[in-house]
């Protein structure tokens, strides 16, 4: 079947009717926009050809314009089948009507739509539009708009008529000489990868297992890319990151505090160092200070000790039994006054808190004299 021209009026968005004529023989493309209608051209052809002209329902609601009220969906077609022209009139909803004339004469209503399948080779839908499976062997040449990697969708009769067509063709290919040898060369090939007992041979279990092996590697290599992509995307990620924080002196500002942080480290890196330095010193000058005091201490001894020893020479070279009033008995206030000053240098340097005797008071008198750097000899 070729169609040679069609002509459209008040189906779905196509209101203004549309005609197409002078359809050559090859391929014709019909081009427009989104919207403007080629799908809705090619729905018109199969209602034309596949539904009933009296369906009713939802089928022929589906046709009217939208909003339109009181119009009849109406095509027209010219075809040739067989090297027989015909033209093909219908219309529906209110008043239908179908019409078929050429090749051997003119029918109407129902018989039209009879001639019309032995034409073309469909079978008649029960209630309602027509569907892929009775459009027949010539619906399969009718490809939608996102169904053309569909599953075909054939009734009974179709596939019966496909298979009386293959079988045909097959048998003429197999009969005579040229069958014989194509079976014999089919034989052939097929011995190749399969032994008489039907186990396949190295031929066929080799690249059999080099495809696994290879689907196991693109596998490997499909997470790989994965990965790779993700961190594609991080770095994109961080780029716009660091784009975003060079536009907003963040970087910068950044860098500057980190700058500060590093000096305030080094300052308090030399502060601890002279800190160290000054502990150190410290501890030398106590140890020296414990030296010197440890010094003080054993010249000090030595000055008492010398005292003592030149006060008891005093004692003994001006006699130690004189009575001078008021001068060096022990009881006068000036012995007094010095039994007063030994007691207090026997409390630092002995702890022991007594007064000295009265007739050791003279001698007292003068060694304590020696210590107190008051070198006056009272006897």
């Amino acid at each position: 079947m070729r169609i040679d021209r069609f002509a459209v009026r008040d189906f779905r968005k196509l209101a203004g009717g549309v005609a197409v004529g002078g359809l050559e023989p090859g391929i014709t493309v019909i081009v427009g926009d989104n919207e403007e209608g080629k799908s809705t051209l090619l729905k018109a052809l199969q209602s034309a050809f596949f539904d009933r002209h009296n369906l009713t329902g939802q089928g022929v609601e589906q046709m009217m314009p939208f909003g339109a009220k009181g119009v009849r969906p109406w095509i027209e077609v010219g075809f040739q089948v067989g090297g027989n022209g015909y033209r093909l009139e219908k219309a529906f909803g209110r008043n239908p009507a179908a019409s078929l004339e050429g090749g051997d004469g003119r029918w109407e209503g129902e018989v039209a739509e009879d001639r019309l399948r032995e034409l073309l080779g469909f079978s008649r839908p029960g209630r309602g539009a027509a569907s892929e499976e009775h459009r027949g062997l010539a619906g399969l040449l009718w490809v939608e708009q996102g169904r053309a990697f569909q599953p075909l969708g054939m009734n009974r009769d179709s596939q019966a008529v496909l298979r009386e067509a293959i079988e045909g063709e097959v048998g003429q290919v197999l009969g005579g000489e040229r069958g014989r040898r194509l079976l014999d060369r089919v034989e052939k090939r097929a011995g190749d990868y399969y032994t008489r007992t039907g186990r396949e041979r190295e031929a066929l279990t080799g690249p059999r297992n080099r495809a696994g092996e290879l689907e196991e590697q693109c596998g490997t290599l499909e997470a790989e890319l994965r990965a790779y992509d993700d961190k594609v995307k991080r770095l994109g990620q961080l780029q716009e990151a660091l784009a975003r924080y060079r536009r907003e002196g963040s970087l910068t500002r950044a860098k500057e505090e980190a700058a500060k942080a590093e000096d305030e480290v080094r300052r308090l890196a030399e502060v601890e160092g002279r800190l160290r330095t000054a502990e150190a010193q410290m501890g030398q000058a106590e140890s020296a200070a414990e030296a010197a005091e440890g010094a003080r201490r054993r010249r000090a001894d030595s000055a008492v000790s010398a005292a003592s020893v030149a006060s008891r020479r005093n004692w003994s070279g001006s006699g130690a039994n004189s009575t001078s009033p008021g001068t060096n008995w022990p009881g006068s206030r000036r012995t007094q006054r010095h039994g007063s000053c030994f007691w207090k240098l026997c409390a630092k340097q002995s702890g022991k808190r007594r007064r000295p005797s009265s007739d050791r008071c003279a001698s007292a008198c003068s060694l304590i004299c020696a210590c107190c750097s008051r070198r006056r000899s009272y006897g």
